[in-house]
């Protein structure tokens, strides 16, 4: 008898199904591919920031909020600093002053102690937040939630990396433009107008 074992699992129907499935559009191919680099891309500016010392990492810092449109902030001196790295002067008379702190981290996250030593060094201003890690969620709830005061912004590694990447600061393009074509679809509906 040739019939097979109970425990026989005949795959050949998931097979036939797998092979029916659509081949990618070469643009999906070519979107996927793009993804692909620009994931690598920001796995090796993160890889990079996070190399750094804290006084390349402020410098990192501070070329970025300038080229957010913030003006360059000024470093504040080492020790003494009360937990501020810098302040951005938003305005030529100085009256909106927005304080900086850069923590490069590789490994931990900042917490809720830290972004309440922040606040306090503001002293009611307004504050960017900057690491190279990340915020735990008691730091984004207190930075979310610090009333009237002051208001943070947090800026995360990721978020700082594709910053990065769209302001052009520390990559730079490789020269290669793709542009793809379709079928225009009316310029065949109206042959006459050919």
């Amino acid at each position: 008898d040739s019939k097979p074992p109970m425990f026989y699992f005949d795959d050949t129907a998931s097979l036939s199904a797998s092979a029916d499935l659509p081949e990618p559009s070469s643009e999906e191919v070519m979107d996927a591919a793009f993804e692909k680099v620009q994931s690598e891309l920001k796995d090796e500016l993160l890889l990079r920031i996070q190399k750094m010392d804290e006084t390349e990492f402020e410098v990192l810092v501070n070329k970025l909020l300038a080229k957010l449109g913030f003006g360059r902030p000024v470093t504040t001196q080492k020790t003494h600093d009360l937990g501020i790295d810098g302040y951005i002067y938003s305005d030529p008379l100085g009256l909106n002053v927005i304080g900086v702190q850069a923590k490069r981290y590789d490994g931990h996250n900042v917490q809720r102690p830290e972004i309440d030593k922040f606040i306090g060094a503001l002293e009611g201003r307004n504050g960017v937040f900057v690491t190279s890690a990340g915020f735990s969620p008691e730091a984004r709830i207190k930075a979310e939630k610090t009333g009237s005061q002051s208001k943070i912004a947090l800026i995360d590694g990721p978020q700082m990396v594709d910053f990065m990447i769209t302001y052009n600061l520390g990559v730079q393009e490789t020269g290669k433009v793709y542009s793809l074509k379709r079928i225009d679809q009316d310029f065949f509906s109206n042959p006459e107008d050919v």
